[in-house]
């Protein structure tokens, strides 16, 4: 009989605005036949369903009153407590949380950036169960797979239909389509304070419709992308997270590996925090493997680690892709478009410190507009750091990835191109007498010293003998140009180091 008051008076007002059931459907987004069993008494109304239709039929809240008392508390708002467990050898990022804090003041959307590996995840839960206790209306969590081993990120109409089935709404009474299940989020977090977490965000457009409309709630995301279409269209703040400080990185050691062997051998210790890059993924690879095996000096340990062509190998667990550095890296890789997927590998063939658009252009025989492009696109997912002065670095175990990428991927004869045309790119601007204009630099010396270093020794030789001793013989020549007294002693004492 309750069922039956509520259908009459909703099929009455619905009459009286001159609404067939067809077209109520399409104001509220439920199915028309989802509608027609309420009208008839079949299906119970649910607070929610009662609220939209009281606003679209402009009823002043008319149908809410006349939801049963029953269906109000079990149909109603449930309290989501969805948040994973925080890293339990979390150490460190204080700045970083104290950043994330700072921004959910004043802002709806947080994100949480940086590079694979960075802790972008444990940071943003460690955060998030810290402040669990201002969401008194729970909280929601999702993995969007955007960098995922199944190149399959979740759609956020699914997502969407998750939420609200975990917020207390029947399978039924989800309506289809992105924008209504959108407004529909929206409208059951109106006036509440829920935390929502999307872990692992692809782009911009994955997140928008999961922002809620409440001043209460908040939006933390994270992602290897910038997202900058949040930050200019929706007003985000965005944190960004880099490798850790050694002392953070040695504690977050300390605290993985226990017992204390990290007090006991500190310099390698140091040694295996340096090794790992201050990554916190890869330092957590490397206390398992110390962990796994409580007689391994740590001494031993770091000693591997500096076998750097192994480097990779050795940061690996056996059973979960998730814990395999390469692996990690590749899901970055294989988001690239392929023409910043050859630039990304051919870049690991630099084996210096940073390098400018113009050196990068000639490494992959482009113009300095496209090179520029490609490289901002590699620093969009972190997969590169941006230095200043449109000067562009890799983290060191990134590089490492890079070269192998480029071993695997492109001929010994595109490789052995690629560094000619950069080493010769060097010669002929630095032995000019002043840098290209394209260097953008007036002071030959500091601009070798910049740009250049040793170009034989940063670079890696052609392939032909005659030619890589050419190049030594006119890097000594600039050398001397530049007046590098010590790298021109060096030089023909120890070419290999040019």
């Amino acid at each position: 009989m309750e069922n039956a008051s509520f259908g009459v008076a909703l099929r009455n007002l619905r009459r009286e605005r001159g609404l067939s059931l067809a077209s109520l459907s399409a104001l509220t987004h439920y199915s028309k036949g989802y509608l027609s069993r309420i009208e008839t008494g079949e299906r119970p109304p649910t607070p929610l369903v009662a609220r939209r239709c009281d606003e679209v039929l402009r009823a002043e809240g008319a149908l809410a009153g006349l939801v049963p008392a029953r269906h109000r508390h079990h149909g109603g708002f449930l309290r989501p407590a969805q948040l994973p467990a925080a890293p339990r050898a979390f150490a460190g990022r204080s700045a970083a949380l104290a950043e994330i804090e700072d921004a959910q003041l004043g802002h709806q959307v947080v994100i949480v950036s940086g590079p694979a590996g960075v802790g972008k995840t444990a940071t943003a839960l460690h955060w998030s169960h810290r402040a669990a206790r201002r969401f008194p209306d729970g909280c929601l969590f999702v993995d969007l797979r955007g960098f995922d081993p199944t190149g399959t990120p979740a759609e956020p109409a699914d997502v969407l239909a998750r939420f609200l089935r975990d917020l207390g709404c029947s399978p039924a009474s989800i309506p289809a389509g992105l924008e209504p299940r959108s407004v529909l989020l929206r409208t059951l977090l109106d006036g509440r304070r829920t935390l929502i977490v999307a872990d692992n965000a692809a782009t911009s457009g994955q997140v928008r419709p999961l922002i809620p409309g409440s001043a209460g709630c908040r939006l933390v995301v994270t992602s290897r992308s910038r997202l900058s279409g949040l930050v200019a269209r929706d007003g985000a703040a965005r944190v960004v997270l880099a490798p850790l400080p050694e002392d953070e990185a040695l504690d977050q050691l300390d605290r993985a590996i226990g017992g204390r062997r990290v007090v006991e051998e500190p310099k390698a210790a140091a040694e295996i925090a340096r090794r790992c890059g201050y990554l916190p993924l890869a330092l957590r690879i490397a206390a398992e493997r110390a962990q796994a095996r409580p007689s391994l000096r740590l001494t031993t340990l770091a000693a591997e680690l500096a076998a750097t062509r192994g480097m990779l190998d050795l940061l690996a667990t056996t059973e979960d892709e998730a814990t395999t550095l390469r692996s990690v890296f590749s899901w970055s890789y294989r988001t690239l478009e392929p023409d910043a997927a050859r630039m990304f590998r051919l870049l690991g063939l630099h084996r210096g410190g940073d390098l400018g658009v113009p050196a990068a252009a000639a490494l992959a025989g482009i113009g300095h507009r496209h090179a520029r492009r490609l490289l901002d696109a590699l620093a969009a997912v972190h997969l590169l750091e941006e230095t200043g002065g449109g000067r562009y670095r890799f983290h060191d175990l990134v590089r490492l990835y890079a070269a192998d990428c480029a071993e695997a991927d492109e001929s010994p004869e595109d490789r052995s191109a690629a560094v000619r045309r950069l080493v010769t790119w060097y010669l002929h601007a630095a032995a000019g007498g002043r840098p290209a204009a394209s260097a953008g630099c007036d002071d030959a010396p500091g601009w070798f010293d910049a740009e250049c270093g040793r170009p034989a020794a940063a670079h890696g030789d052609p392939d032909d003998p005659d030619e890589a001793l050419g190049c030594c013989e006119q890097a000594l020549a600039i050398l001397r140009r530049v007046g590098d007294r010590a790298a021109e002693c060096a030089c023909p004492n120890h070419p290999d180091d040019i």
